[in-house]
């Protein structure tokens, strides 16, 4: 019985560290996409805390928080990590334009 609670406990934190870890990279990435857009016509800066609020609350708002039929943890891992970062790139050459 407590080796299944333990088990279980283990696997709920290793959830949320993954949840927090991919806040933490989508705000970084909003956070960039943001100031290099947005600054430029007057709008402020934001931090990167304001960015995962942001990003937090568009999530909510929109049922980003509904269950993905991802085949896979590969896909999974893709969709949760390097689909941001591939955001972040092109929002970068796009920026290198301004």
């Amino acid at each position: 019985m407590i080796g299944k609670l333990f088990g279980l406990l283990v696997v709920l934190a290793g959830i949320a560290a993954v949840c927090l870890v991919a806040s933490v990279v989508d705000g970084f990435v909003a956070m960039h996409v943001w100031n290099w857009f947005m600054v430029p016509i007057g709008v402020p800066a934001v931090r990167l805390v304001h960015a995962i609020g942001i990003g937090l609350v568009v999530c909510v708002l929109t049922n980003h928080l509904q269950p993905r039929t991802l085949k896979n943890l590969g896909e999974t891992f893709s969709a949760i990590f390097i689909g941001p970062f591939v955001v972040l790139g092109i929002a970068w050459v796009v920026h290198c334009f301004m």
